[in-house]
């Protein structure tokens, strides 16, 4: 997502552009709700305040390759949508790296919501399997830490559905396919 704005640079204000990464609902009638992503890849995606200076983005980050071209986060708020019957769901959204951060708003008891899901792009390792295995693995943790529903949401190998004690009650093969929560069975 993207968003017009302005900073203040050399003592002027200038137009800049923040780019999020985002994690969206859309239901219908075309609403659309957005958590934008809290928690950055460093170097990757963002940089940490305390490296936000225009030597390390004109210099280092080039030098490795590196553009870091997002925005953390402004704040968190839960996605909500009504199904066809009209009962209002709540969720909460989580993208990629901010699963290994069990401290995000994300995964407070407090907060009942009724799935978690993890919106990730695992195609940068899609060579090597055994990398997802251990983001599955941190999404089940947080399954049985928070008592609640985790849904992934992945590109490439990885979608899945874990129960609230983290067991992966379906997961779909690492081919092109929609993995549906109405088609499970109930034990």
């Amino acid at each position: 997502m993207v968003d017009r704005t302005s900073i203040i640079k050399y003592g002027l204000e200038v137009p800049h552009l923040q780019r999020y990464n985002c994690g969206c609902l859309v239901s219908l009638p075309s609403e659309m709700d957005c958590h934008e992503k809290i928690q950055l890849v460093p170097m990757r995606e963002g940089l940490p305040t305390w490296l936000r200076t225009d030597f390390i983005r004109n210099t280092v980050l080039p030098f490795f390759k590196l553009s870091a071209p997002l925005t953390q986060g402004r704040n968190y708020h839960l996605l909500s949508f009504s199904d066809q019957q009209g009962a209002l769901h709540t969720i909460a959204a989580a993208v990629c790296y901010e699963s290994w951060h069990p401290w995000l708003p994300q995964f407070r008891k407090d907060e009942r919501v009724e799935a978690i899901v993890y919106v990730m792009y695992d195609g940068d390792f899609a060579d090597h399997p055994e990398l997802f295995q251990r983001q599955l693995l941190s999404v089940r943790m947080r399954a049985i830490e928070t008592r609640t529903w985790n849904l992934v949401c992945s590109s490439w190998r990885g979608t899945a559905i874990n129960d609230p004690r983290g067991r992966i009650v379906k997961q779909l093969p690492a081919i092109a396919g929609v993995l549906r929560t109405d088609q499970l069975e109930s034990n």
